[in-house]
C-alpha cells in the first residue's frame, strides 16, 4: 500500500499591507488560495509552499534515502498581488517656517493586478532515515521568499519555512486495537501563513495564522509554532 504524507502553507482571508512614506504610498494586497483547509490540489498547486512524500508500506523500516520513496518533493504555488499608488493630499497652513502643509488624506489610483509569480523553493528534498526495522522518518525543511519583493535585484524578504517530520511506524503486535501503521507529525513552522498536514486524504493538522501578513515578526524565530505532540493517526497498511 502507498502512504502519502503532505505538509502545506495555504493562505486564507485577505491580508492587506501598507508601505508608506511622507508624500506618496503604495498599498499592496495579495490574493489568497481561495480555499479552505483540506482542499489542496497538487495539480492546482494552491499553496504557498508544499511538500509531498509517498512511500510503499513495505519500505517502512527500510527506506534510507529519497530514492527509496515513490515520491519526495517540495514546491510552491503561484503568488498573486495587486497594487495601487496614492499621493498625499495637503491642507492649508504649515507647522512652521519651511515646513510642508499638513497631509489631510491620500488620493488613490486604480488597483493594478500584477502578473503571478512563483517563489523558488530551497532545500525542498526530504531527508529519509529508518532508525529501526519498524520505523521510517521523512523530514522536510523547505524555504521560500515572497516573490514580489525586489530591491536592486535582491529579495530581502524573510523566508516562509518549516521543519517537519513524518514518523511512520509498523507494529508487530497487530490486532483490532493496534492498526499496523501509525503516522505522527512533529516539528515547527512560522506564524504565517496558515499550515496544514495530511496523511493520505486525512487532515491531521491545521492552524489558521493570526498574523495579518508576512513580516519579520510573523516569519521570525520568536513566533515559531511547535506542532503538538501526538499529532497523527493510525491506518491499515493493507
Amino acid at each position: 500500500m502507498r502512504f502519502s504524507v503532505q505538509f502545506r502553507t495555504p493562505i486564507g482571508g485577505m491580508r492587506p499591507s501598507d508601505l508608506r512614506n511622507v508624500y506618496s504610498t503604495a498599498q499592496r494586497q495579495f490574493g489568497t488560495d481561495n480555499r479552505d483547509f483540506g482542499q489542496f490540489s497538487e495539480s492546482a498547486r494552491n499553496a504557498r509552499v508544499f511538500s509531498i512524500a509517498v512511500i510503499d508500506s513495505e519500505m517502512i523500516g527500510k527506506a534510507k534515502s529519497i530514492s527509496d520513496l515513490i515520491k519526495g518533493i517540495s514546491g510552491a504555488g503561484d503568488s498573486h498581488q495587486r497594487i495601487r499608488r496614492g499621493n498625499a493630499i495637503f491642507g492649508t497652513g504649515s507647522a512652521g517656517v519651511g515646513a510642508a502643509p499638513p497631509i489631510i488624506g491620500i488620493e488613490w489610483g486604480s488597483w493594478e493586478v500584477q502578473d503571478p509569480r512563483t517563489a523558488t523553493v530551497a532545500d525542498g528534498a526530504p531527508k529519509v532515515v529508518s532508525p529501526d526495522p519498524c520505523t521510517t522518518k521523512i523530514t522536510f525543511t523547505p524555504s521560500a521568499k515572497y516573490p514580489f519583493v525586489d530591491v536592486f535585484g535582491i529579495n530581502p524578504s524573510p523566508n516562509i519555512n518549516y521543519e517537519v517530520t513524518f514518523t511512520l511506524k509498523k507494529r508487530t503486535d497487530v490486532s483490532g486495537a493496534n492498526p499496523p501503521i501509525t503516522v505522527l507529525l512533529s516539528g515547527k513552522h512560522d506564524n504565517f501563513p496558515d499550515y496544514e498536514g495530511y496523511v493520505q486524504t486525512h487532515l491531521i493538522y491545521k492552524r489558521f495564522s493570526p498574523a495579518s501578513g508576512p513580516g519579520l515578526w510573523s516569519l521570525g524565530p520568536a513566533t515559531r509554532v511547535t506542532i503538538p505532540d501526538g499529532t497523527g493517526l493510525s491506518l491499515l497498511g493493507r
